[in-house]
């Protein structure tokens, strides 16, 4: 059995530190026929050691990314960062690039792959001079759904087909695309939706296939087909 390791969030619980992770992501890949380990936010060695034992790894959702590691000023639009979810997934990115892993970012895990690929992003939606669809979900609202259209022979092509529905839970987005990065997914106002590497087994989704698997087989088929090519 293939095992996968999952980013996390490192939050504050009852004043003691706490390692977190949306159920949802592990019941996508479980389901997908993988076991699932959370890489800790720990020393860069443990990360390095605990990486060299993974067959994949999924950068998970989370806080926006800050604007320094793409040399721009943070403006008034970015909401909560953390430098140190930053610093280790950035780290988990350099050991998965060094053993040329398979990596599945999701929201800000797409958004951090094009930025460790030397790219940049929309600190919010609205800088995007193309932009006129609503991206954001509030917390409290049913999700904002929107059509895509897919790259030909993407890693998606074969899954979603030429268009196809996905929720939409960001306000920021690729702006400067990473080296050696494609755009394999746009929406109908040219935000960028899903990213591809053009020689790593690398691809990042700006959209939340975890959250509709129940609803929507074909969202539960990326995460298949993800862990069949580990």
């Amino acid at each position: 059995m293939k095992l996968v390791g999952v980013s996390c969030n490192l939050g504050v619980s009852l004043k003691q530190s706490v390692h977190k992770v949306n159920d949802n992501y592990i019941k996508a890949l479980e389901k997908a026929g993988c076991a699932v380990v959370v890489i800790p936010q720990v020393d860069d060695k443990i990360i390095h050691g605990i990486v060299d034992h993974l067959d994949g790894i999924v950068l998970t959702g989370g806080d926006d990314v800050d604007p320094a590691l793409y040399q721009e000023e943070k403006s008034n639009y970015v909401k909560k960062t953390d430098v140190n979810r930053d610093r280790y997934e950035m780290t988990i990115l350099k050991y998965a690039v060094k053993r040329k892993l398979p990596v599945l970012g999701i929201c800000r895990g797409c958004q951090l792959i094009n930025v460790y690929f030397g790219g940049s992003l929309y600190q919010d939606n609205r800088l995007c001079p193309s932009n006129t669809l609503k991206h954001r979900t509030p917390s409290n609202k049913p999700a904002t759904m929107h059509n895509i259209v897919v790259r030909n022979d993407s890693f998606l092509d074969d899954i979603l087909g030429e268009v196809a529905v996905v929720n939409s839970y960001h306000h920021q987005s690729v702006h400067k695309l990473g080296k050696d990065l494609m755009k394999i997914a746009l929406s109908n106002d040219g935000i960028v939706e899903g990213i591809q590497h053009k020689v790593l087994p690398i691809v990042g989704l700006q959209f939340h296939p975890e959250k509709n698997c129940e609803e929507d087989h074909k969202m539960q088929m990326i995460f298949d087909k993800w862990v069949k090519e580990l």
